[in-house]
């Protein structure tokens, strides 16, 4: 009788706890948000059915420190790939609060802009991130691979602002390309945000 109240115990802890945790391994709370970061990923990545419990820990993790990135980058990714655009655009634009002004998050914010449709704010994040991108081509190593990953990145900008000759002077090829569909490409610009 004990050992079947200790097991239905521990399946009810488990069902209101999926990651299984049981208490945190610190009270520092930069420490504890990476933890928390990291155990939303590891659960989520073992199955999508706990994508609204991952999004929840990781707003945990944005309220224990604001000014780290990560929880709002994979929160973003997630709700990008649960097709939730809505979302997903309140969490770039908090990327973007964070002095985010690189190119990859100001092309993501206008493809989620596109994807819903609103082709004013597309073109303004566009054109913002065209004027990134350039700038941060201008320190890099033309000969180096980060270039190249950079000069594409916004070519394809070019390409969605329709301006393929541009597009072809940054990626040749590109500008005689037809675009991908819009999902993919927003999923591309976000696999870009993603720190190494």
């Amino acid at each position: 009788m004990k050992r079947n109240v200790w097991m239905l115990g521990a399946l009810l802890a488990l069902a209101c706890n999926p990651f299984g945790e049981t208490e945190p391994t610190t009270t520092d709370p930069v420490i504890r948000a990476r933890e928390l970061n990291d155990s939303a990923i590891d659960l989520v990545s073992k199955d999508i059915r706990y994508a609204d419990y991952a999004i929840a820990v990781f707003d945990d993790a944005i309220a224990l420190d604001s000014t780290y990135d990560k929880p709002l980058i994979n929160k973003l990714g997630l709700q990008l790939q649960l097709e939730r655009y809505e979302a997903a655009l309140e969490t770039a634009e908090k990327l973007r609060v964070l002095n985010w002004v690189r190119g990859d998050v100001l092309a993501c914010t206008g493809m989620i802009y596109r994807i819903l449709g609103d082709t004013a704010n597309m073109t303004e994040y566009l054109y913002a991130s065209s004027k990134s991108y350039q700038q941060e081509l201008s320190n890099l190593d033309t000969a180096g691979p980060v270039y190249r990953t950079t000069a594409t990145e916004l070519a394809l900008v070019y390409l969605l602002l329709d301006k393929r000759e541009e597009s072809e002077k940054w990626a040749k090829g590109m500008g005689s390309e037809e675009l991908p569909d819009d999902r993919r490409i927003a999923a591309e610009f976000w696999k870009s945000i993603q720190p190494e």
